[in-house]
C-alpha cells in the first residue's frame, strides 16, 4: 500500500474509533471523553483522509523523501492527543494535550512545505485522461 492509502486507512480507523467512542460516551455519559472524541476525529480522521488525498491527488508531494517522515510525526501527534485527552478526563494531561499539538501543528506545516516544494502552481485538471470526466459532449 501507497503512502497516500496508508494515510487514508489511517484516518479511516481513527474515525471508526472516533465512533465506537462517541457511542460510548452517548450510552454512558461520560462526556469528560468530549476532548478525546475531537481530537480523534479531527486530528486523526479528517486530517488523515485529507492528507492521503492530497498524496492522492499530487503524487509526487508523496514521492518527497521527508512524507513518510511527516506520515509518522503526525501519527505520533494524533496518538499523543489522544492519549493526553484520556488524562485530561481524569483531572490533568493540558500539557500533554498542548505538546503534542504542536507535534501535529508540525506535521501540518511539513507537509505544507512539501506541497509547496512539489505541486503549488500545478493544474490538476490539465494532468492528463485519468482526471477528465466520462461525459464528453
Amino acid at each position: 500500500m501507497d503512502l497516500a492509502g496508508r494515510y487514508v486507512l489511517v484516518g479511516l480507523i481513527w474515525l471508526v474509533a472516533a465512533m465506537v467512542e462517541g457511542f460510548w460516551m452517548g450510552l454512558t455519559g461520560q462526556m469528560q471523553y468530549l476532548a478525546l472524541h475531537v481530537v480523534m476525529t479531527l486530528s486523526g480522521g479528517v486530517l488523515g483522509i485529507a492528507f492521503g488525498t492530497l498524496l492522492r491527488v499530487w503524487p509526487k508531494v508523496g514521492a518527497d523523501r521527508w512524507a513518510f517522515a511527516q506520515f509518522l510525526l503526525w501519527n505520533f501527534g494524533v496518538l499523543g492527543q489522544s492519549l493526553g485527552a484520556i488524562v485530561r478526563a481524569w483531572g490533568s494531561g493540558d500539557a500533554l494535550i498542548a505538546l503534542m499539538s504542536l507535534v501535529v501543528l508540525a506535521a501540518a506545516l511539513l507537509m505544507l512545505a512539501l506541497f509547496y516544494r512539489h505541486a503549488a502552481g500545478e493544474t490538476v485538471l490539465s494532468t492528463g485522461p485519468a482526471r477528465q470526466t466520462a461525459h464528453s459532449g
